[in-house]
């Protein structure tokens, strides 16, 4: 029997059962998950560092809404890390969205 002839025929509750198991047992795991720093994020990281202070850096905010889940932590932890460091930047998007949101960001910062 292959899976899928399987799957049909199993009683509902029990994949019910198992699916609730599935999302609840790591809720309650201490399971520890190694996150591996890449060597682009590293580079960039001591690009940042490497500059003097008062110096000017320019943001490239080209994303807009559809990608804000992934662009806009990662332009607000660039920005902090030159405002800890005392830099200068603006903010350049070829994109209406893309301007709105990098400014938001600036601001919230």
């Amino acid at each position: 029997m292959t899976i899928l002839k399987f799957l049909q025929v199993v009683d509902r509750r029990f994949l019910y059962a198992l699916l609730l198991l599935s999302v609840t047992v790591p809720l309650f795991l201490n399971v520890r998950i190694p996150v591996p720093v890449s060597p682009q994020t590293i580079a960039l990281y001591d690009t940042i560092e490497a500059i003097p202070e008062r110096s000017f850096v320019l943001f490239g905010v080209d994303w807009g809404a559809g990608t804000r889940g992934e662009n806009l932590p990662q332009t607000e932890a660039l920005m902090r890390h030159c405002m800890r460091r005392k830099l200068r930047f603006a903010l350049l998007a070829f994109d209406p969205q893309g301007k709105m949101q990098g400014q938001r960001v600036a601001e919230r910062i």
